[in-house]
Formats: C-alpha cells, sequence, structure tokens
C-alpha cells in the first residue's frame, strides 16, 4: 500500500500542480523527497524507545514513505515565467504591490509546501531545537518538546500535542510571526486532506481556521484557479465558493 505517494507525488504533483503549464501557468517543483521508509517492526521498536504511541493514520504514513518534502512554486526560469499573471492583476497592485510590498515578497505567497519530518525528528523533541518553532513556542510558555511537527515551513509549524504517553489526533497551528497556536479542530487524517484539497497553497491552514480574517484568504480565493486553472477546485471547507 502506498496511498501516500499516490496521493501526493503521483496524483498531487505530476498529474495536477505539474500539468499547470500546459494551461498558461509555469509551476515548478524544486523539491520532492520521501525517502526510504522504515519496516513496520522498526516503527515499532522507534515508538517503545521513546515508550510513546503515535496516531494510527500518521504510523500509517511512516510505512509509506520515510518523510514528505514537497515544494512548488511559479517558474521562474526564461521563456516559462508566468508571474505577469499575477504582478499584472489589479487587486494585488492596489493592495500590495503600491502600498511597498515587492514581487519578491509576494511570491511567496504563490508558493505550496508539505514539510512531514521523519519519524526520529518529530519525536526529537529537545534534540529540535534547531528548528525555529522551538524558540518561539518557548517564549508563548508552551514546552516545545511537547509538540510534534507534522508540517513546517518559515511561518506555520502544524502540531500535535502529548497527553501522557500518547500524542493526540488533533492537530494545532503555531503562527510563528504572530505568536499565536489555534486548535484546528482536526485529525490528521483530516489535515493530510485539506492539505491535498488546497493544493498545499502557503498558508491554506490559516485560511481554514479564521477564513475571511486570514491574510491568505484573499490570495487563495482569487489566485488558486490562476495556478490551478485546469482543476476543479472545491475550496468550500475554507469558505470560499466560485
Amino acid at each position: 500500500m502506498n496511498a501516500t505517494k499516490d496521493k501526493f507525488y503521483t496524483q498531487l504533483i505530476r498529474q495536477e500542480i505539474a500539468k499547470s503549464r500546459k494551461h498558461g501557468c509555469w509551476i515548478s517543483v524544486p523539491i520532492q523527497k520521501r525517502g526510504m521508509p522504515h519496516d513496520e517492526a522498526t516503527l515499532h521498536s522507534i515508538l517503545q524507545q521513546k515508550e510513546v504511541e503515535i496516531p494510527e493514520f500518521l504510523f500509517n504514513i511512516y510505512k509509506d514513505v520515510q518523510k514528505i518534502e514537497l515544494y512548488w512554486q511559479l517558474s521562474e526560469t526564461e521563456g516559462k515565467d508566468t508571474s505577469h499573471l499575477f504582478t499584472t492583476d489589479p487587486w494585488l497592485i492596489d493592495n500590495y504591490l503600491n502600498e511597498d510590498y515587492t514581487w519578491d515578497f509576494l511570491k511567496y505567497y504563490f508558493t505550496g509546501s508539505l514539510f512531514l519530518p521523519p519519524i526520529e525528528t518529530l519525536l526529537g523533541g529537545n534534540q529540535n531545537s534547531g528548528y525555529g518553532y522551538h524558540t518561539v513556542s518557548k517564549h508563548m510558555g508552551i514546552r516545545p518538546e511537547t509538540l510534534y511537527p507534522i508540517d513546517m515551513n518559515e511561518r506555520y509549524v502544524s502540531v500535535l500535542k502529548q497527553n501522557d504517553n500518547k500524542i493526540e489526533n488533533r492537530v494545532w497551528l503555531l503562527d510563528m510571526d504572530g505568536r499565536k497556536i489555534h486548535d484546528m479542530g482536526i485529525s490528521v487524517e483530516a489535515y493530510f486532506d485539506l492539505a491535498y484539497t488546497s493544493k498545499l497553497l502557503f498558508g491554506w491552514p490559516s485560511v481554514f481556521i479564521l477564513k475571511k480574517n486570514s491574510e491568505h484568504y484573499e490570495f487563495m480565493k482569487r489566485y488558486s484557479r490562476k495556478l490551478f486553472p485546469h482543476l476543479d477546485l472545491d475550496l468550500k471547507e475554507f469558505g470560499i465558493s466560485f
């Protein structure tokens, strides 16, 4: 069974995102890594050594892949740069480009990623002190060793929390810029389903939680169909209807 690999690497990347270029928007995928998974016995051994349990869905992911590292962006290759689809957009000009925001800053809003670390990193505790969420959570009065990251980027870290020796099947979103943590109220399985639905667009968890109050809401609403004009997007769970 290769459910994770098939869903994200085959279906999402190869059959959906990569085909945007045939419909006018060139997207490149510079990072596509997954590694060789541990066998089931090794996974159980790792968990026993750490004296902790993880949600079954997450365990099944680790049976399929060692990690998930996916990142897509607008192509900047000569002849394949279609950033003009966005830099000439009146709303983006009025609200951002005319307000001293540069395209070099804004183009990160037109990216997507999913970074699930290897199980050793997930369970690393204080060994993960080099990650930004460690410092931020400490400043927020949260013990970072009680957070288990299932998705990370420069702004947001999606984490699970521990209750006794069991990692709970409930996802929280740590906004490292805003120094806030939000209860997403969803399971790990629902998180990965929503990640797929959003096409990993930067800031999607924030939109799911805050809807119109998220700074990413208008980007998702206005530009998802420009990024993926060939896909029949259903973003109702993000409060967006077309």
